[in-house]
């Protein structure tokens, strides 16, 4: 993963190939993907200094950064300037960053409950499709 931080050399993602950034939303929908990354965070040994560069960035940014996701960080700003309705730079409150640190592991075996159930759902999902193309072809074959 290339980015342009000092701390970018030491982090456990440098030579990563998997996508980073998330699309907003994304984390709904897919919580394996995040698991595998914050897994890759959770042995890292420069989160600290990847969270604060994150939430000091003054810009919403997309993706898993310091073992967070956007909508953790997001919980943590406020809109700082606007224009025109639109949010320009984003103001972290104190202790943020202290606060998602410290939290992490529950954060991380939060995500990884998730991502089992997630699991759970579609292993159902794909079971009752499959029952119904079996039904169909059964009243197909026998119609």
């Amino acid at each position: 993963m290339t980015r342009s931080h000092p701390w970018a050399s030491d982090a456990a993602c440098r030579d990563s190939d998997a996508i980073w950034v998330l699309d907003a939303g994304h984390e709904k929908h897919q919580p394996t993907t995040v698991v595998d990354h914050l897994e890759v965070c959770a042995t890292c040994p420069v989160r600290p200094e990847c969270l604060r560069d994150a939430l000091d960035s003054g810009f919403d940014i997309y993706g898993i950064w310091g073992g967070s996701t956007q909508n953790e960080r997001r919980r943590y700003r406020k809109r700082a300037d606007t224009a025109g309705g639109e949010v320009i730079r984003y103001i972290t409150g104190p202790g943020a960053a202290e606060e998602l640190e410290a939290t992490f592991p529950t954060r991380l075996e939060a995500w990884r409950t998730k991502a089992a159930a997630h699991k759970v759902k579609m292993t159902r999902r794909a079971r009752i499709r499959a029952s119904e193309r079996r039904s169909k072809a059964l009243a197909a074959a026998s119609g």
